[in-house]
């Protein structure tokens, strides 16, 4: 029997839920209107904005099917929302897995691992140095 309290499927559940607040939070909030709760922090202490100004507006275009909009908020919007959707997708598959099936356990982790950090730098690309920006 299965251990539903494996850290692994903790940290499943919880990067599962934060996901599912973001896509609720842009669902939530018209990408056309600027009423979004939380604001950019770096965009109010920098003189600059951050590449990732826009990012709000872009999700919210996205879940709306506006791919088009989504882009001309953040040109990474797109690409962002669909690294954090196949993240929520992986994250049920893998659990599942890991549940049903204790054989994979030894592969799954790495694998989870190995396809999580490919997709985040194929999604961040470019944003990942832009700390230069200062």
């Amino acid at each position: 029997m299965m251990k539903l309290s494996s850290p692994y499927l903790k940290i499943n559940t919880l990067v599962f839920l934060c996901l599912t607040v973001i896509f609720i939070y842009a669902g939530l909030f018209s990408p056309a209107q600027d009423k979004y709760p939380v604001p950019s922090l770096y965009n109010k202490i920098m003189d600059k904005p951050s590449p990732t100004t826009g990012l709000s507006h872009s999700f919210s275009a996205v879940i709306r099917g506006k791919v088009r909009e989504a882009k001309k908020w953040n040109p990474y919007g797109p690409r962002l929302f669909a690294f954090f959707l196949g993240e929520w997708f992986l994250r049920i598959l893998f659990s599942v897995l890991w549940w049903k099936n204790p054989f994979v356990r030894r592969f799954l982790v790495p694998l989870d691992i190995l396809l999580a950090l490919t997709g985040f730098i194929l999604a961040y690309g470019k944003l990942i140095f832009f700390w230069n920006y200062f």
